[in-house]
């Protein structure tokens, strides 16, 4: 059983590979397998290379048999049975001879429940050889001895509910048995609904265990049947009601209880004479003793009633046919329940009866009624009597004005004398109560001015109405009558309202919150003291919520200055409503254009990116005090803007801002409106000349190709560093990019020094970016003569100077590098001996306008001649296009 061996192995670890094998093994190489390869000797033959022989060596196999123990099993015993050899309960065909695991207390394989313990127990034979051990497993359970309880008994009503056998025995039974004869449920579960009593046997055990057996007997009892509720309807006359009569179903005779204890129950019978009327309750019970069953009981309900009787008619009763229904029952006394009513021509009717359509006078009508004890009958008699009529249709208020009594109008009733109930809503409210008399189908009643003061909406509803000769009366639901109380208009000096206006404008007159105006359409007639004439009148004005407005023509005002007007009456054309006595008044003005005539704007040169100040100068026919105007800008700035100006004795001063004066030169302003702040004459009398100032802006200097380069043994100042500038404008120089300070012309400059310098122009600009250089004062020694660098070239392909030549460059210095810088820094060009000069294009990076071209302007380079002597010399150079 061992695996399969490589023979090469065994032969040493100086055996060489590439040999061959004889016999030829199953596998083909050198790897025996014991499964088919049979035992005996195999030569290992290599062969050799001249003069070397060739080699062999010879190994031998030997093949031991395996060892057998068999396969796994299992045991199951009771732990009374006899002692069994494990051996047998192995699989497959075990050899002899082995060893068990753990040991048995007989000393081999035996196993004895009453003195071993269950468990696995291994079986191993040894192996010999090259064979290893073989082991196989047994394992053991036992089971206890079997205990099926002791006989017990089951005594069930045929209405339980299923019960399980098993809980009726005794002892400690075990589980797991089974039950014969077989109950339906196919387990120990009784069921009394389907299953026989009699004696069931419950078994356990068997197999190596003995059986035991135990019995439950089962009876089973028919339930008792008192059978279910029910009622009786009994006469006091009646002696002798059979009980039984009440029960539903079929009962078993049981035994009867009084429940209310009246005394007259004689065994099943009941006598209703001596309780008398009234309903009385008795209990049937059947069952009970020694049965499995438990007991039942069902209850009858007797109702005893007394002779019957239709009851005692208690007299007439008048009734308004304004009701709709009427209970006939309310005329009598005693009546018992349950009869039926009929008219005087005997037809059943429906109590309450309905009165509608019922013709005015006496009516007649029957109680009838038919009991356990008898029949009995009375006659009742009822008087219908008319009603008012009255509905919206019949009333009507007309509008009135404040103070006025209103007159409510009736038509369309019945001749009589009504009293009635009303309340007011609206804008006025009350409770009361009015006589009306109609004559005719018509008349009135009058509503007093005092009980309605206040103007708006009033509503009278009904709330009741009487007839004063019948007493019939009625309540009355949604019968009301709306009218208006019209104001009479009025407004007060808050109401009126008129602006101040400019000469040659409309006035207008505006009228708000006037709560004294309703809704509606109003003429207003006016006085204007200042004026002659001075009266007018407005024709119809539309007021809502107490606003309106009516406007006065402006020729009416042909001079400026302070106005009044009065309100002197007010008709109101919708209401009807005249109010003759107003005078509410309102104060206005009407005011003249600014006057500029005279006037003249100046104002300074300034530089690109500042705002500037303009004043205004002898405005003498201006009044002192704000203003707004409106100005244009021409030529190098463009815009249309607003400003603020305060006029004090014909002078005054605004800003234009730095944003709308982006550009240099000359721009023109012109005043186009003169607004005052102070009035709402927004008019303008009179012009102001333009006037034109300029924006300057300084360039940016541009310092010479060595301009920064000096000898420190010539003691250079910043006057010398000024002359190596282009151009002739005046230039400051600065120890900062932006703000810092100024040099003077006679400061010594200093070495490795950077300096920022700017142009000044004659109004004090500066140039917007610093020219910045840094100041070398080392060239004093060394004085170069024998190359000529150019201070500037132009690369426009005329033939002439169109690239950056440096004379003698590379005949006096074969092995110079030369880098060429744009202002920020990038390199534009890398260049020796072997490539082109420097054409102004872009061959490495930086600024372009297109094609690898660079603009005009300053480049730096750097010059390293390479020659071991001379240091790195660094220059600017112009480029021109």
């Amino acid at each position: 059983n061992v695996a399969p061996q490589h023979l090469f192995v065994i032969l040493g670890a100086s055996a060489q590979t590439g040999g061959s094998w004889s016999p030829s093994l199953s596998s083909g190489t050198g790897i025996f397998d014991p499964a088919v390869d049979t035992a005996g000797d195999y030569t290992y033959t290599i062969g050799g290379v001249a003069p070397c022989p060739a080699d062999s060596a010879i190994v031998t196999v030997t093949i031991t048999a395996a060892p057998n123990a068999g396969g796994d099993g299992n045991l199951t015993l009771c732990s009374n049975s006899a002692s069994v050899d494990l051996l047998d309960y192995l699989t497959g065909t075990p050899q002899g001879g082995g060893i068990w695991t753990p040991a048995l207390a007989s000393g081999s394989g035996v196993y004895d429940p009453a003195v071993d313990n269950p468990g696995v127990y291994t079986y191993t034979v040894s192996g010999v050889g090259a064979c290893s051990d073989s082991t196989a497993t047994v394992t053991v359970i036992e089971n206890p001895i079997p205990d099926a309880g002791t006989n017990g008994t089951l005594p069930l009503c045929d209405t339980d509910a299923p019960v399980d056998l098993f809980t009726s025995l005794g002892g400690t039974p075990q589980s797991g048995g089974t039950w014969s004869p077989a109950l339906a449920s196919g387990t120990g579960i009784f069921d009394p609904a389907v299953d026989a009593e009699g004696i069931y046997t419950y078994t356990v055990g068997g197999g190596l265990c003995s059986t035991e057996t135990a019995t439950a007997t089962v009876t089973v009892t028919a339930a008792p049947n008192a059978g279910q509720d029910g009622t009786l309807d009994a006469c006091i006359t009646e002696t002798s009601v059979d009980l039984f009569n009440g029960l539903n179903g079929t009962p078993d005779v049981g035994t009867w209880t009084d429940n209310d204890g009246t005394g007259a129950l004689v065994g099943n019978t009941f006598d209703a004479s001596i309780p008398g009327p009234g309903t009385y309750t008795f209990t049937h019970t059947v069952g009970g003793g020694t049965s499995a069953c438990p007991i039942d009981t069902a209850v009858v309900s007797v109702t005893v009633s007394s002779s019957t009787d239709a009851g005692t008619f208690i007299g007439i009763q008048n009734i308004c046919n304004s009701a709709t229904t009427f209970d006939l029952s309310t005329l009598l006394s005693g009546a018992q329940p349950g009869g039926e009513w009929t008219d005087s021509s005997g037809t059943i009717v429906t109590n309450p009866i309905s009165l509608t359509g019922l013709a005015i006078g006496t009516h007649d009508y029957t109680y009838s009624i038919t009991g356990t004890c008898g029949d009995d009958s009375v006659s009742v008699q009822i008087e219908l009597l008319q009603s008012p009529s009255f509905d919206n249709s019949n009333i009507t208020v007309a509008d009135i004005c404040v103070g006025q009594n209103a007159v409510v109008n009736f038509s369309g009733m019945s001749d009589g004398t009504y009293t009635m109930t009303y309340t007011l809503s609206g804008s006025n409210t009350g409770n009361q109560t009015a006589t009306v008399t109609i004559v005719s189908g018509t008349g009135t009643f009058t509503l007093p001015a005092a009980a309605i003061p206040n103007a708006g909406s009033t509503t009278i509803t009904f709330n009741t109405i009487v007839n004063d000769s019948n007493l019939c009366g009625l309540p009355l639901t949604n019968v009301a009558a709306t009218f208006m109380l019209n104001a009479i208009p009025d407004i007060s000096d808050t109401n009126l309202s008129v602006a101040n206006i400019c000469i040659g404008t409309d006035v207008t007159v505006a009228i708000t919150g006037a709560t004294g105006l309703t809704d509606g359409n109003y003429q207003f007639n006016y006085q204007i003291p200042e004026l002659t004439p001075g009266t007018g009148s407005t024709g119809t004005i539309l007021i809502t919520g107490g606003s309106g407005q009516f406007t006065i023509p402006a020729a009416t005002f042909g001079t400026a200055g302070n106005y009044s007007i009065i309100i002197q009456n007010i008709i109101g054309m919708s209401s009807g409503c005249d109010n003759m006595a107003e005078n509410a008044t309102a104060i206005f003005t009407v005011v003249a254009p600014s006057n500029v005539t005279g006037a003249t704007i100046s104002a300074p040169a300034i530089c690109v990116g500042s705002q500037n100040t303009v004043t205004i100068s002898n405005a003498i026919a201006l009044a002192d005090g704000p203003y707004t105007i409106t100005y244009q800008l021409s030529g190098a700035s463009t815009a249309t803007a607003t400003a603020a100006v305060t006029i004090a004795g014909g002078s005054g001063t605004f800003v234009i801002p730095a944003s709308e004066l982006p550009s240099a030169g000359n721009v023109t302003v012109s005043i186009t409106q003169f607004a005052s702040q102070a009035t709402v004459c927004n008019g303008t009398t009179g012009s102001i000349s333009d006037m034109t100032f300029t924006i300057e802006a300084a360039q940016t200097p541009i310092i010479t190709t060595t301009g920064y380069q000096f000898c420190s043994t010539d003691n250079p100042t910043i006057a010398d560093l000024s002359a190596n500038v282009e151009g002739t404008d005046p230039v400051i120089w600065y120890d900062a990019p932006s703000g810092g300070n100024a040099y003077n012309a006679t400061d010594p400059l200093v070495h490795g020094t950077t300096y920022y310098g700017s142009f000044t122009t004659a109004a004090g600009c500066e140039s917007a970016v610093r020219e910045d250089v840094t100041v070398d004062l080392s060239f004093c020694e060394d004085v170069i003569t024998d190359i000529i660098i150019p201070d500037g070239f132009s690369p426009n392909e005329d033939g002439i100077n169109d690239d950056f030549d440096i004379i003698n460059l590379h005949q006096m210095y074969p092995n110079f590098h030369l880098e060429i810088y744009n202002r920020y820094g990038n390199v534009l060009y890398k260049g020796n001996k072997d490539t082109p000069n420097w054409a102004g294009t872009n061959e490495a990076g930086g600024l372009t306008a297109g094609n690898n071209v660079v603009p005009t302007g300053v480049y730096f380079f750097i010059l390293e001649f390479n020659d071991g002597t001379r240091k790195p010399l660094q220059g600017r150079v112009y480029l021109s296009r």
